[in-house]
């Protein structure tokens, strides 16, 4: 059954009809007949009249409160009809962002029993319906092991939203039990052929009314760490690639001797006592899971929960450099690293990076700029002072690395202005 929608009815003064008038005349007359004997029990508590008398005076006095809202309140009229999806806004000096942005769920890919969804927001409504709304896929990070859809920066989605756009965050497989390619990079470009073929504007036909037109001539990807290179993923191996690309310190160049290093620095959380028995746990998990405790970007309300086979699988790759050979055990760079995909027809790209990364260096980063221009493709990079890995987590709205990265929704907006 669907929520009553309210409508005002417009009147002239004074507010309320004439029948309410008169029943609040009638109920104030008789009020007042009440009063001498109400006010003669509080002179005489010891009157003979009975206690439930007494509490009907209280009752009176609601029903006055009653009838006066009733009178001066607008008159209204229900109908069963569903409310038209519209999420609230409040400005900031630069953009508006969501109060609390709304979201529903889609799914968009079943295997088996289980099935892969994403959230899915959709911009406030402007004066004219159907106009047709870009679409940013925003994937979470997570060393492709942990995270899930809710792991993203929140006044990222309302920054998109403001523009106008509609931003679908997806969950997909989570390594290790499944590999770089056939879990987290399929399932992304499974979502993105959903996009393509209708799929997203069947959801939000069903879940927003009808109010939405999905532009698919401007499906971006944007994602942060590991949803950094699958959002590159999105620009290669698929029939149709994403019109845009923004990357914020995704992972590339897959060869490099940076992803065999030990990091002591993340070695160093680790507690003692992690056995490879309990470690091994993780692939007992099923099905394989598309949603895996915290996010690197840092949402979850605590660190990583080394109780939890997962989280402590995740972060001992890291710790000790394996996390590129666990998720591509054929070591077969070539279908998976964004770097040895680059061609001239190669999507637009933007990319973020912090020049303190130690989690993922800034130099790869800089390998992949370099090969794209070379390649001629329009790109971008802009290198953020003092920033460490997962910084879009702590930006603050308005401060010097939240205006820089947003050099990157920029960069995508003007490929839909050109």
């Amino acid at each position: 059954m669907g929520v009553a929608n309210v409508h005002v009815a417009t009147r002239s003064p004074p507010p309320g009809s004439p029948a309410r008038w008169e029943i609040l005349a009638s109920l104030v007359g008789r009020v007042s007949s009440l009063l001498p004997i109400v006010k003669l029990s509080r002179l005489s508590p010891a009157t003979s009249l009975p206690r439930t008398f007494f509490d009907c005076t209280f009752c009176v006095s609601l029903i006055i409160t009653a009838a006066v809202t009733a009178a001066v309140t607008p008159e209204v009229t229900a109908t069963e009809t569903k409310p038209p999806y519209q999420p609230r806004t409040r400005q900031t000096n630069n953009f508006f962002v969501m109060a609390s942005p709304a979201s529903f769920r889609a799914v968009y890919k079943t295997i088996g029993s289980q099935e892969i969804d994403v959230d899915v927001y959709a911009p406030p409504l402007g004066e004219t319906n159907k106009a047709k709304c870009p679409v940013v896929i925003n994937i979470h990070g997570g060393a492709f092991h942990l995270g899930s859809s809710k792991m993203v920066n929140k006044d990222q989605v309302a920054d998109c939203l403001s523009r106008g756009w509609i931003v679908i965050a997806p969950n997909h497989r989570l390594c290790p039990q499944v590999t770089l390619l056939d879990g987290p990079m399929r399932d992304c470009r499974d979502l993105l052929g959903w996009v393509y073929d209708g799929g997203l504007q069947k959801a939000l036909d069903a879940n927003a009314d009808g109010s939405y037109a999905v532009d698919t001539d401007h499906v971006f990807a944007f994602g942060t760490s590991s949803g950094g290179t699958l959002s590159l993923a999105l620009g290669f191996g698929v029939d149709r690639p994403v019109a845009g690309i923004y990357d914020m310190y995704g992972p590339s160049n897959f060869t490099h001797a940076f992803w065999e290093k030990p990091l002591p620095h993340v070695a160093a959380k680790l507690p003692k006592g992690l056995t490879q028995e309990f470690l091994n746990k993780v692939f007992d998990e099923d099905p394989v899971p598309i949603l895996g405790g915290v996010s690197l970007e840092g949402q979850a309300p605590g660190p990583p929960n080394f109780d939890d086979p997962r989280q402590a699988f995740a972060m001992t790759q890291i710790a000790t450099g394996n996390v590129m050979n666990t998720i591509v055990p054929d070591k077969n760079w070539d279908a998976v690293d964004p770097i040895r995909n680059i061609t001239p027809s190669f999507p637009p790209t933007f990319i973020v990076h912090g020049q303190a990364d130690t989690m993922v260096p800034l130099e790869l980063s800089q390998d992949l700029i370099k090969v794209l221009k070379e390649k001629g493709v329009k790109s971008e990079l802009r290198e953020i002072p003092g920033e460490e890995h997962t910084f879009a987590a702590k930006m603050k709205v308005g401060s010097q690395t939240w205006n820089l990265q947003r050099e990157g929704f920029d960069f995508l907006e003007s490929l839909v202005k050109k």
